[in-house]
């Protein structure tokens, strides 16, 4: 009877852990098509004011974060998001913008540094300084946020090697894996 009801178990977790597995990492509320494809945000900086009311996706890292006593406004490097809605490399980055709310986001949480995905809608531009030019920032009164803190790896490939690479005999050896591990896992 015990063995019976610990396969139940086992089944049930396993089925939970898979399930868990495909669920993605921004809220459902959060969208994940609107103005979001990559051109998009080239396209509103070039004219913010005719996409005012626009829904969009965008995330980058967190710059600066200024409070104000109507609430809180978070410069963001801009950078595209996969379809996971995880912000890329710093390297692809098109621009700034600006992610408003009227709430207080407390800038020890929201930190230089830190990476965060923002839907929301465009509610204009700004014109700021920034060297010794002026810049013009989309606007975005956000709706939902996700901070990431540090932004995960990109998942570019499984973290396990192709099938026939690790059942492949000719590369068993005794008291090793297959394949090498990285060395980081402590694992010989």
């Amino acid at each position: 009877m015990s063995c019976k009801h610990g396969l139940k178990v086992m089944v049930f977790w396993s089925i939970l852990l898979c399930l868990s597995a495909c669920a993605h990492p921004v809220s459902k509320e959060m969208g994940t098509k609107a103005e979001e494809d990559d051109s998009a945000f080239t396209r509103v900086l070039k004219d913010p004011t005719s996409y005012v009311g626009s829904i969009i996706l965008w995330g980058g890292k967190i710059i600066e974060t200024l409070n104000y006593p109507t609430g809180t406004e978070i410069l963001v490097l801009e950078t595209p998001v996969d379809d996971r809605g995880l912000p890329g490399s710093e390297d692809h980055s098109h621009g700034r913008f600006i992610a408003r709310t009227a709430k207080f986001l407390d800038p020890g949480t929201y930190a230089k540094g830190k990476w965060i995905t923002v839907r929301g809608e465009i509610a204009g531009a700004e014109i700021m300084p920034l060297g010794k030019r002026s810049y013009t920032c989309p606007v975005v009164e956000i709706r939902k946020m996700r901070l990431w803190g540090q932004r995960p790896p990109p998942l570019t490939r499984s973290p396990w090697p192709p099938r026939s690479e690790r059942y492949d005999r000719e590369q068993l050896q005794p008291g090793r894996p297959p394949y090498d591990w990285p060395e980081d896992m402590g694992i010989e």
